[in-house]
């Protein structure tokens, strides 16, 4: 009987005894339980960009103007403001999809929740495994993106503190269109300038979460922002520039 309970606590704390249909169920349970509760609409984090609320358990690690590193149980989470999709609901509402699965998860939830803004907007919850016998979550949102690398037990907090602070964000709408797309804010103002010319910072960015390249390695194209952008890279950038 001893033994048994070892072996037990083993499997438990490795990982092993995921199931994605345990998995699928669990996330739908806690996902409903949060969109359920009232937003927080009491933002105690403002940038240039977009303001969101974060509760006094969630450390901020690190910032740039688009992107923020939090801790959630010591756990690193990358949230990024989704410019493209800011920018494509102003000039080219159609592109707008909602992400599917990709058949590749062992978990896969989507649906709508209500946020500050006093708007219902489509999110998805992806959450893949990883070699390491990590997971890798991945939440999107109408606004902002979520990325984290977490070990099973800790993949229904980190994706509720996730949706919780997407629900609370409000974005900047003018400021985003001055700063990111040649098309004018107004018929009054035009102001053209280069995407995306800061770089998350280095304990942010998700290669490294993930184990991948030395910062400074990973370099892409950027498309053009006059077009509908819909797989626009918003996590990588240039140089890092401090609010």
């Amino acid at each position: 009987m001893k033994k048994f309970w070892i072996v037990l606590s083993l499997l438990m704390l490795c990982g092993c005894s995921a199931n994605p249909a345990g998995l699928q169920n669990t996330l739908n349970q806690k996902i409903e339980k949060v969109i359920q509760q009232p937003a927080m609409c009491i933002a105690d984090n403002h940038k240039t960009l977009f303001s969101y609320y974060a509760e006094p358990s969630v450390g901020r690690m690190e910032s740039t103007m688009t992107s923020n590193v939090f801790l959630v149980d010591n756990v690193e989470v990358v949230m990024n403001l989704d410019i493209s999709t800011v920018i494509n609901t102003k000039y080219y509402p159609d592109v707008l999809t909602q992400p599917k699965a990709n058949g590749d998860e062992i978990a896969f939830l989507s649906g709508k929740l209500d946020a500050c803004d006093g708007n219902e907007y489509d999110y998805s919850v992806s959450v893949y495994l990883l070699n390491n016998s990590k997971y890798y979550v991945d939440v999107q949102t109408h606004y902002v993106n979520f990325y984290s690398a977490v070990d099973y037990v800790m993949i229904d907090d980190v994706v509720s503190q996730m949706l919780k602070i997407a629900r609370s964000v409000e974005v900047n709408e003018l400021e985003i269109i001055l700063y990111y797309s040649s098309k004018p804010a107004d018929e009054h103002e035009r102001e053209q300038v280069d995407l995306f010319q800061q770089e998350i910072a280095e304990s942010g960015r998700l290669d490294e979460l993930l184990g991948g390249v030395d910062a400074g390695q990973f370099e892409e194209d950027e498309p053009e922002v006059d077009d509908p952008v819909e797989d626009m890279p918003d996590i990588w950038m240039d140089e890092f520039i401090e609010e």
